[in-house]
């Protein structure tokens, strides 16, 4: 009889009931037969809480209560979760169908790794969208914040809940590099397996961090002050090597150093 290893995935919430039923539906249609679904939202005024009652049939465990923020609302998420897989999708974001089989297969040959598949990115209101392929992800090529896709596609990743035994839940002074500094540390210990698939999709809109021209300046300034706060972990000569890659395209691409 096969086996499916527990997938507990958390979707952090606030004031998102735009989106929030295409990002519930994602996770509940894949049908998986061992799945764990938290949502954590911050207490919305919206319709975001009549939306999770709709499917709470479908859902392991939820609240609607004021919180810290995301990073918060994700560690309550992590606090809650008991499955073998863990992974967080945001309330604008949703899965291709499928995606949990295939973590699932990949999971059979390393039950401690990372797992991290293709992303599109959309665009609200327009045609335009463009696919991310983190072919090859390692602590090295994320410490380089300024080189293009450095930073794997959070929604298309989910990671065994070792590795976050290993490494511990997110740090909740970050609000925008969460995610890389929970990369960084489970990098030095476990292995980022990519599966060549389209496994989920990342919304830009008017309301999210980086959407309505707001850029990406904010995301430096954490990735920058993430990444060399991890840099000082590393040995003599990759701290050389990393200086190196990051003086020189200071001299010649300093465009891609602008906080």
């Amino acid at each position: 009889m096969k086996t499916f290893p527990k997938i507990s995935i958390i979707t952090p919430s606030f004031n998102q009931g735009k989106y929030l039923e295409r990002t519930i539906l994602s996770v509940v249609d894949q049908n998986y037969p061992n799945l764990e679904y938290i949502i954590i939202d911050g207490g919305s005024t919206d319709n975001s809480v009549e939306i999770i009652k709709k499917y709470e049939g479908r859902i392991s465990y939820w609240i609607s209560e004021k919180d810290r923020g995301q990073s918060h609302a994700i560690n309550k998420g992590f606090q809650k979760a008991t499955g073998d897989i863990v992974a967080w999708i945001n309330s604008d974001d949703w899965y291709e169908a499928g995606v949990f089989e295939e973590v699932c297969r990949n999971y059979a040959h390393d039950s401690r790794g990372i797992w991290i598949g293709d992303c599109i990115v959309q665009y609200e209101g327009r045609s335009k969208s463009r696919i991310l392929r983190p072919k090859k992800v390692t602590f090295n090529s994320m410490l380089r914040y300024w080189k293009s896709n450095f930073c794997p596609p959070q929604p298309s990743i989910f990671f065994s809940y070792n590795c976050l035994k290993k490494v511990g839940f997110l740090d909740e002074q970050l609000h925008y590099a969460m995610d890389l500094d929970l990369w960084l540390k489970m990098a030095r210990h476990f292995n980022f397996y990519y599966v060549p698939k389209i496994f989920s999709n990342y919304l830009i809109h008017n309301e999210s961090k980086s959407g309505a021209g707001k850029g990406f300046k904010k995301f430096r300034k954490e990735w920058r002050m993430v990444c060399f706060r991890h840099l000082k972990m590393t040995s003599f000569s990759e701290r050389m090597f990393f200086y190196w890659d990051y003086y020189y395209h200071h001299l010649f691409k300093p465009s891609s150093l602008t906080e």
